[in-house]
């Protein structure tokens, strides 16, 4: 297990979890998630890697990530999504946490709304 980078937020409201398994080519969420204007201290954004690959799509991003974990599982493992469902739920500090796949999309999510 590797730590590239760990969050150093203290109380946010929401944690994402977003998976991977060295599948995706985007990361479009992350995108999204910088054009917020919902106070960024709020959430926080955690990227859990099954495998040991540093994703590109990721690297684009990096400054919404908040925490961006590669589980390094050995390659001729079966894939169980659990695990990074665990290791998500463990690394968060949200009030609420949320796991998602890292393919979604958001629309804006407006103050008033938040």
């Amino acid at each position: 297990m590797q730590f590239i980078k760990r969050s150093s937020r203290k109380a946010p409201r929401v944690s994402l979890v977003l998976l991977d398994w060295s599948v995706r080519e985007s990361f479009h969420l992350l995108h999204y998630l910088a054009r917020q204007d919902v106070p960024r201290d709020t959430f926080e954004v955690l990227v859990i890697e099954y495998y040991s690959r540093f994703a590109e799509a990721v690297r684009k991003f990096e400054s919404e990530v908040d925490t961006w974990l590669l589980l390094e599982m050995p390659e001729d493992c079966y894939y169980h999504k659990h695990l990074m469902y665990n290791a998500g739920i463990l690394l968060a500090r949200g009030e609420i946490c949320v796991i998602c796949a890292s393919l979604l999309s958001s629309t804006p999510i407006s103050k008033r709304s938040a």
